[in-house]
């Protein structure tokens, strides 16, 4: 059954993530060189299909953890801000790679990605 899941981005932080990698297409070299070579094949459909790389990511916490649980390819998720919905995509897949969370986005004053 698909599934929607809703995130938000209401502080600072959270919105320059959503320029590095929602309003804007991550580079794919940044892509390519945070994954095995045994991805490739995947991540090269997935940029195709997509025209470009986008990707968000959350701080580990027990909501976080449990969403990212229960979350599937083809489900919807949606960004929330402002009291309002500002983007809405298909997971096309998922993956925990801290190496491509750290060259997106950086990591915060607790070393957090």
């Amino acid at each position: 059954m698909t599934q929607i899941f809703v995130f938000t981005a209401g502080n600072p932080d959270a919105r320059d993530h959503l320029v590095a990698s929602i309003e804007n297409p991550i580079d794919q070299d940044t892509v390519f060189g945070s994954f095995s070579s045994a991805d490739r094949e995947v991540l090269e459909r997935i940029r195709d299909d997509s025209n470009g790389f986008y990707a968000w990511d959350a701080l580990p916490s027990t909501g976080n953890e449990r969403n990212w649980e229960y979350m599937n390819p083809s489900d919807y998720v949606i960004c929330v801000y402002d009291n309002a919905y500002h983007h809405a995509a298909r997971v096309l897949a998922k993956y925990n790679n801290r190496r491509f969370a750290e060259r997106v986005w950086g990591t915060n004053d607790k070393g957090k990605t």
